[in-house]
């Protein structure tokens, strides 16, 4: 499948509401993963290893900056998302870019349905 990547410099930084734990209109939700150091950057990763570990804290923030960017119109799961994050990896190195080891995952409700939206910091 070919995916559409778009390069995106975000200016400010996102925060997120850490209480919220589910999807409603009116919230949104912000999953961040490290991937693992053998896979991030490899044109095809292993699935089963590429998300190292979720990472879980206080603050949930969208850091501003360079981003390779793509998202789909439905409420991924984690294979989904992961095979979607894959396929960014590669669209991105494809395109000579350097995704970063984290992966940064938004969940909203745009006109009704819920669209999942992947972010990787890039050089």
């Amino acid at each position: 499948m070919s995916i559409e990547i778009l390069r995106l410099n975000l200016g400010s930084p996102l925060f997120f509401n850490p209480n919220s734990k589910t999807l409603e209109p009116n919230t949104e939700l912000l999953f961040i993963y490290e991937l693992d150091e053998s896979q991030y950057q490899c044109f095809e990763p292993d699935m089963e290893k590429f998300i190292q570990r979720s990472i879980i804290n206080d603050d949930l923030i969208l850091p501003a900056g360079d981003y390779i960017f793509t998202q789909k119109k439905e409420n991924l799961s984690m294979e989904g998302t992961i095979k979607l994050a894959v396929e960014m990896q590669a669209e991105g190195l494809w395109q000579r870019l350097k995704p970063g080891r984290y992966l940064y995952v938004r969940k909203l409700f745009e006109d009704g349905s819920i669209v999942t939206q992947l972010f990787r910091p890039c050089l």
